[in-house]
Order: C-alpha cells, then sequence, then structure tokens
C-alpha cells in the first residue's frame, strides 16, 4: 500500500491531531477586535465626510457668517436748487 493509498483511506500515521492551542484563540480574538475597530473608524470617517460639522469631529469647519444686510447703494442727485451751470452767452 502506498502513502496515496493511505491518504485515500484516512489511516496516515503523519497526521496527528494537536489539541487547539490557547494563542490560537488570542489571535483570533484579536484579529476580530482590529476587524470591528476599523469597521467603526470607517463609520466614523464616513460621518465626518458626509457632514463635517458633527459634534465627534476633531477638526471641525468654521461657523459660516452670514451676510452682513447692508442698505442698497443710491446715487446722490444734485437738489433741484443746486447752484446753476454756466450757460453760454448766444
Amino acid at each position: 500500500m502506498s502513502k496515496y493509498d493511505e491518504f485515500l483511506s484516512g489511516n496516515t500515521r503523519s497526521a496527528k491531531k494537536t489539541p487547539k492551542n490557547n494563542r490560537d484563540l488570542l489571535w483570533n480574538i484579536l484579529t476580530g477586535v482590529m476587524i470591528l475597530l476599523t469597521l467603526g473608524a470607517c463609520g466614523i470617517l464616513g460621518g465626518v465626510f458626509t457632514n463635517p460639522y458633527q459634534a465627534y469631529n476633531p477638526f471641525p469647519p468654521a461657523t459660516p457668517i452670514p451676510p452682513s444686510i447692508t442698505p442698497t447703494w443710491t446715487p446722490i442727485r444734485m437738489a433741484p436748487t443746486w447752484t446753476p451751470e454756466p450757460t453760454l452767452p448766444p
């Protein structure tokens, strides 16, 4: 019987089942935590990108100043009693 036949039949002597290591569980938990932190950071970045005035934005833009309402400019006209212009003699 060859090693290939042993592999197919499942009677492998070299494949020993080892108990799961506790360090594997620790790395799996840390991986899950990092995935959750990455998704949270992406959510916060997306929220700041869509609305920069969010409360959790560390660098909010300046509040826009409303334009001041000024009266419209009207030209100054001379009163009708203003000094008359000189006329040319006929």
